[in-house]
């Protein structure tokens, strides 16, 4: 499972980073962070991910599980209010 935290800019760095314990430990990867490293760039095995300006982000395994067979190929066919109406997970958010 994931969280987003609205309004949280993506750090740069390990330095500047609201997770750095005493400036040389990740609070999320519970590692040490060397010294010449910390304000260069962040930790290869960093976890935070950068999710950029977006609509509305839907929940795609519901909309896919509530598909319709059109009924002169039976095809799978996804109708636009089909993606209307999928149920938003995340609101969207704007530059």
């Amino acid at each position: 499972m994931s969280i987003l935290i609205k309004g949280m800019e993506m750090s740069k760095c390990c330095g500047i980073c609201p997770y750095n314990k005493s400036s040389c430990y990740c609070g999320i990867t519970k590692s040490e962070i060397d010294r010449d490293y910390e304000y260069a760039e962040r930790l290869a095995n960093c976890p935070l991910v950068l999710v950029p300006p977006h609509g509305d982000l839907i929940d795609r395994d519901v909309l896919i599980s509530n598909h319709t067979i059109d009924q002169y190929d039976w095809s799978e066919v996804i109708d636009v209010e089909d993606v209307r109406n999928a149920p938003i997970i995340i609101e969207a958010e704007e530059e």
